[in-house]
This record gives C-alpha cells, sequence and structure tokens, in this order.
C-alpha cells in the first residue's frame, strides 16, 4: 500500500509541474494545434460509463482486434475499459509526430507501401491505407498524429508515449504533447523509451510527466533470455526515471524487489494470458501491456 500512495502523490505533483510548463510555454508555436478543441468521440458515453481496468495497458491500442497505433486501435481500447493505450512515435520529414512502431510502413500497410518515416511527410503518410492489412473492416484507416492520439484520449485515462527516435527530436514530441494538452480534459500521459538519453531529453522539457525506461532482458546467448540485473533498477533510479518497462518473462522476483526498494513503478509487457495478467497483479506491478485487453476484463477476474 505504501507504494501506490507513493504513486499518488507523484503523480499529483506530476500533474501540478506539468500544469506550470504548460503555462511557461502558452503562446508558444507548437505542432498540432494545442489551442483547438479535442474532437467529439464518437462512442464518448459509452467510454465514460465502462469499467476502467486499473493498471492495464493496451499496446499499441487494442492490437489483437484492431490494427495497431491507429484510432481504432485506440478507441476500441478505450471503450473495453484500459486504464491506458501505448503508443509508439515517430518524426517526419515536416517535422510532424505520428504514430509507427516500425522506421517504415512496409508491415503496417500488408505491404502496399514501404515508405521511411523520417523521409516522407505527413501528407504522404496520410495517402496510406493502414488498416486493411488487419481486417478489410479497417480499410482506410490512415496514420494519426500524436496529437490525434492524445485528443482522443478520454478524461481518467493515460497514454503513454513510445519514443522510437533519438534525442534530435526531443523538442519537437515534446512540443506536439505541450500543444494537446491531454490534462485539460483530465486525461494523462507517459513517457517511455528504450533509449535513455532520448527519454531523458524529453522528459526534461516535460517537468512532472512519468518516464519509463523501456529496457530488453539480457540474452543468454542461445536464443533465451536472462532475468534483469537489480543494477538495472538503480540506473533508472539515479537518472530520475519514474519507472522501468520490461519484458515480463524475465522479470524474477529480485529484479521485482529491487524495482519496489528503489522506489520506481514496473511495467511489465507483453502479457497476453488471463492467468498472467492475475499475476502480475498480484506481484505489484503498476502497468500490464497487453495487446488483448478484453483478456483483463472484471468478467474474467476470479470471485
Amino acid at each position: 500500500m505504501r507504494r501506490y500512495t507513493r504513486l499518488a502523490t507523484v503523480a499529483h505533483v506530476g500533474r501540478t509541474f506539468f500544469a506550470f510548463a504548460i503555462a511557461v510555454a502558452s503562446g508558444a508555436t507548437a505542432c498540432g494545434g494545442g489551442n483547438a478543441p479535442a474532437p467529439a468521440l464518437g462512442s464518448s458515453t459509452t467510454i465514460a460509463e465502462t469499467p476502467v481496468m486499473p493498471g492495464i495497458v493496451a499496446h499499441r491500442g487494442a492490437s489483437y482486434e484492431a490494427p495497431e497505433n491507429t484510432l481504432a486501435a485506440l478507441r476500441l481500447a478505450w471503450s473495453m475499459g484500459a486504464e491506458s493505450s501505448e503508443i509508439d512515435v515517430r518524426v517526419t520529414a515536416d517535422r510532424q509526430v505520428v504514430l509507427m512502431h516500425d522506421d517504415t510502413t512496409r508491415r503496417t500497410t500488408g505491404g502496399a507501401a514501404d515508405r521511411t518515416i523520417a523521409t516522407a511527410t505527413l501528407a504522404e503518410l496520410r495517402a496510406l491505407d493502414v488498416g486493411s492489412w488487419k481486417s478489410e473492416r479497417f480499410r482506410g484507416e490512415r496514420v494519426p498524429t500524436l496529437g490525434e492520439a492524445l485528443d482522443a484520449t478520454p478524461a481518467g485515462r493515460m497514454l503513454f508515449v513510445e519514443i522510437k527516435t533519438g534525442a534530435a527530436d526531443a523538442e519537437v514530441i515534446a512540443a506536439a504533447i505541450l500543444a494537446a494538452d491531454p490534462r485539460r480534459r483530465q486525461a494523462d500521459v507517459a513517457l517511455q523509451a528504450y533509449d535513455a538519453e532520448a527519454l531523458a531529453a524529453v522528459a526534461s522539457r516535460l517537468p512532472g510527466v512519468p518516464a519509463y525506461w523501456t529496457v530488453d532482458p539480457p540474452s543468454d546467448g542461445n536464443g533465451g533470455a536472462r532475468p534483469y540485473p537489480a543494477e538495472l533498477a538503480r540506473a533508472a533510479a539515479e537518472r530520475g526515471f519514474t519507472g522501468v518497462a520490461v519484458d515480463h518473462r524475465a522479470a524474477d522476483e529480485p529484479f521485482v524487489a529491487a524495482v519496489a526498494a528503489a522506489g520506481l513503478a514496473l511495467d511489465v509487457w507483453t502479457v497476453n494470458d488471463t492467468a498472467a495478467i492475475r499475476a502480475w497483479r498480484a506481484r505489484g506491478a503498476r502497468w500490464i501491456e497487453t495487446d488483448h485487453p478484453g483478456l483483463a476484463t472484471p468478467a474474467k477476474e476470479p470471485p
């Protein structure tokens, strides 16, 4: 209980500092049209009435059912009750922040187009269909901007923004978040990245916004993984990060204990099994990332 009390306190302080950052940045030009009203969500009433599943993060949105990193996947995740959704962001040639995991569009267009995100413009990416590779019913789904994803985040929910580029893009990514200002609608935002320098660079421009260091497990030399070392938790704490985001299969009890001892929050990915989700809740993970939020619905919880 002490750990969750501490996290709630950190979140409150974070909101205060984030509001200060917004105030300081007001009047500055930033990507995404910060003062434009958020677009209405067609299913907002349904989403508002949906019981929230604490700690559940829809990985790239509800990506088991819908095309990853699209507004369709995010809307579905919110309607299913996920407390949070995780998205991946990259920066285009014209310095727009868009949702895309890979550095090209090849996989999420079903091979129909192979555009490199960093050398394509937003307009060029918008012309692509990134939905029909998943299902014909998603044909016409377009590449969204970070601002659109933040605008679609309901009150009381959090959007994890995983940074897939380097520290050189920190300013434009931070500006897009400041412009969208999700907290004006009582929504929240957090950061993730494998690149610790990029994560720190964006976080430094957004005081109080939680930052989670994403790390792959050490290799065992035979195609498998070894448990995470306790030193990782200490390194994350020394860098001032809020928590670590790790592969659940390599997070053993000594590592989980080290994370707690360092005062960090634990985010585990990608958990696509109902029993494993239940187990990680019992082990104290603050966030559990899953492609399939439906596996964690209250109806599937034990009595």
